[in-house]
């Protein structure tokens, strides 16, 4: 997942989750609409779990949380 940030020319500072759900903390590139990036990690993302064999072959919701600290 870093790396499709990074592909986004955006930066990324921290990713968690568990098995359902993921969180991200980053930088967001000026040059990308913040619904055009979810949409690219939600593709992207889902296309690699779904190449997976693990148990675990589903991806939760994401859900985004905006601060804004200027």
């Amino acid at each position: 997942m870093a790396g499709i940030i990074k592909n986004l020319q955006s930066i990324p500072i921290a990713i968690n989750g568990t098995e359902n759900h993921v969180h991200v903390l980053f930088v967001l590139s000026k040059n990308i609409a913040l619904a055009k990036f979810v949409e690219i990690i939600k593709t992207n993302s889902s296309l690699w779990i779904k190449k997976q064999d693990s148990y675990y072959n589903t991806l939760g919701d994401f859900k985004l949380k905006l601060i804004d600290n200027q």
